[in-house]
């Protein structure tokens, strides 16, 4: 499978599940994308869409464990236990 089909089959999968997170690439990393809180520090004061490094390469073996933290994300804003901290 290719690093397109299985980013679209995870997000497929983060879709249906309802997840409000994504997973990106970004210079051959990938990344989620949602829509969070501001940083600590941060002049702004609504939540806004922004990304959160995973540290992970693009490549198919660290598209499930991507797609394990969207989910743990996405728990996280449902709840509203988000914390930039733990990212």
């Amino acid at each position: 499978m290719s690093t397109a089909s299985a980013l679209k089959a995870a997000n497929g999968r983060l879709k249906a599940a309802k997840i409000p997170a994504r997973i990106n690439i970004k210079h051959g990393h990938l990344c989620l994308r949602a829509t969070l809180p501001p940083k600590p520090n941060s002049p702004k004061t609504e939540p806004f869409q922004q990304r959160i490094a995973l540290g992970l390469k693009d490549i198919g073996r660290c598209y499930k464990l991507a797609e394990d933290k969207a989910r743990l994300l996405g728990i996280q804003i449902e709840q509203g236990s988000f914390s930039w901290d733990e990212w």
